[in-house]
């Protein structure tokens, strides 16, 4: 009777390792689920970014054609600029965006370097929240007075991509309110 106890013990915790290892294969999947998502959905903008810049090439170009009395040649010409133009731009995109990230990188340690204390200008971006139109100005924290005020920087990059300066003002409060949790998670990350 002990070495059925013994045996159904053994399976039961070979059985436990097993659901271990299934729900670490699990949660591996979901993530690069997530990641795929996430890389689908970039990929749709950019196709529709795409699409938008076509469709509007075609668009001149057909109102050229049938609105300015433009020749048949000169329309074709056109459309050719503008889609060679809408391709270049959607190639070019990931790359000014990465340089613009290594800039930012770049400005913010050096900011990161002249103002060392914890929190630096930015301790809070409420202020700035609040009343959109005009943050206040902000003085940097006193110095710690145990000698602990040297430290690094944080560094936070935000890529806001918009269409037009109009929509690029009705999400400040969204922009405010990310850059907002971005400091409050470096703050818990100290």
């Amino acid at each position: 009777m002990t070495d059925r106890l013994d045996d159904l013990d053994e399976e039961m915790e070979t059985l436990g390792d097993r659901l271990g290892e299934t729900r670490a294969a699990g949660a591996a999947f979901s993530a690069e689920l997530a990641r795929l998502q996430g890389e689908m959905g970039r990929s749709a903008r950019d196709l529709g970014r795409l699409s938008r810049g076509f469709s509007g090439g075609l668009r001149r170009a057909v109102d050229g054609l049938l609105f300015d009395g433009a020749r048949l040649s000169d329309t074709f010409r056109t459309l050719a600029l503008s889609m060679a133009d809408t391709a270049y731009s959607a190639a070019m995109r990931p790359v000014t965006d990465h340089a613009g990230g290594l800039l930012s990188s770049g400005i913010n340690a050096a900011v990161g370097a002249m103002l060392p204390r914890p929190g630096g200008l930015a301790r809070s971006v409420a202020p700035f929240a609040e009343g959109l139109a005009a943050p206040p100005a902000a003085a940097p924290p006193a110095p710690a007075t145990d000698g602990g005020g040297a430290g690094q920087g944080v560094h936070v990059t935000m890529n806001i991509a918009t269409p037009d300066v109009r929509g690029f003002e009705q999400s400040r409060g969204q922009i405010a309110a990310r850059l907002g949790r971005a400091l409050a998670a470096g703050q818990r990350n100290r």
